[in-house]
Formats: C-alpha cells, sequence, structure tokens
C-alpha cells in the first residue's frame, strides 16, 4: 500500500485501463467492516470483496502538506439503509479508509494509493444524502497546537469542523467572534497568552 502522492497518483492513472475508489468503514459499535466501491461492479483486492456503491468525494483538506486531514464523503441513502446505522448507535470514532485502485482491462486491481486512513467525526443526514466528515489521527493535535501559528481561523464557516449550527450568518475567523457564538471548541487559529489574559484575542488587530 502506497500512500498519497500527486506524482504517484497520476502515474497510476495514466497507467491503468481504468480506476476506481474503494471504501472501507469498520463500524465502532459492533465491529463489522463495511467495504464498497464507487465501480459498478464487485472489485477484489488482495482477496476482499468490496461491493458497488453509490458515493462521491466531496471535499477534502491537504492540511499538513501532501496527506489528507480531513475528508467528506457523500454516501447514497436513496433506501434509507444508511439510516438506521448511524441514528440507531453513536458511529463517530468508526475506523475508515479510502483508497485510489489503479485496474487493467478485466478490472483486476493492479496497484493501490492509500489517499485517506482516519476516523469519523461526525455525520448528517439529509434526504437521500448521508455526509460523512472524517478526519486523521492527528488532525486534533494539529488542530490545538499547529494550526495556532495561524492567528484566523482556517475553518470554512459552517462546515463539518466548523460545526456552527446558530443563527448568525457571518463570521469574521477571530477568537472573539467564535467566542460570542459559544464555539471555541473549534476554533482553529493562534491562540495567544494575551487571549488568556484578556487583552487581546486571537485573530484580533488593535
Amino acid at each position: 500500500m502506497k500512500f498519497l502522492t500527486t506524482h504517484f497518483l497520476n502515474s497510476l492513472k495514466a497507467e491503468a485501463a481504468s480506476d476506481c475508489l474503494l471504501l472501507e468503514i469498520k463500524y465502532r459499535s459492533t465491529g463489522h467492516v463495511w467495504r464498497v466501491t464507487d465501480y459498478d461492479i464487485e472489485i477484489i483486492n488482495s482477496g476482499v470483496a468490496y461491493s458497488p456503491f453509490a458515493f462521491t468525494v466531496e471535499d477534502f483538506s491537504l492540511d499538513s502538506g501532501t496527506e489528507i486531514d480531513r475528508i467528506s464523503l457523500s454516501l447514497d441513502n436513496t433506501n434509507q439503509e444508511q439510516t438506521g446505522i448511524y441514528l440507531n448507535n453513536d458511529e463517530r470514532n468508526s475506523s475508515l479508509r479510502l483508497v485510489f485502485a489503479a485496474l487493467d482491462e478485466k478490472t483486476a486491481v493492479i496497484d493501490t494509493l492509500c489517499l485517506f486512513s482516519g476516523y469519523l467525526e461526525n455525520f448528517e443526514i439529509e434526504g437521500s444524502q448521508i455526509t460523512l466528515t472524517c478526519v486523521s489521527p492527528l488532525f486534533k493535535t494539529m488542530k490545538r497546537t499547529l494550526n495556532h501559528f495561524s492567528a484566523s481561523c482556517i475553518n470554512k464557516f459552517r462546515d463539518g469542523v466548523c460545526a456552527y449550527s446558530g443563527t448568525d450568518n457571518f463570521c469574521n475567523h477571530t477568537y472573539t467572534g467564535c467566542a460570542a457564538k459559544g464555539n471555541t471548541a473549534n476554533f482553529r487559529g493562534g491562540i495567544t497568552a494575551s487571549k488568556v489574559s484578556g487583552t487581546m484575542a486571537a485573530g484580533e488587530i488593535k
């Protein structure tokens, strides 16, 4: 299993007759492993079967450079089968892996590339779709330490990481603004000693 580099991914795509994504989720509550592919037929990888299932990668973040640290996946839920899984059990922190697979003319896997490995942070059910927000194991650490070098919050307002669901429709990405919304637990920006003393909040200019 190789890990993400843009050069290698492009090389795989160029050499393959076709390609697909392999998604693997190990549910926290039961230990059951769910394996699916976005290809239209079953794919066998290392002796393990991945069943056809409609899903797409909606968004991803490359916070640490070349590794995907956060990813959003949209799963088809037309038959409402997924609803029961996520509403009946708290599946947050379930482990998840997304793999790119290069296929030959007979749809046999010739090589793979791990695009993302992490866990489920949150989910949202809307109509016939379920959106999963997933983060890497180091994401929480980076959220609280490395990203503190950025004064302003780097979250996209109301996204899966920001997770703000109140009535405000604007965010200035400062700690003060986040505090006013009661959402500082998800603030991803610089935290300084001056903020702790109350003299100046991170991200503000005086």
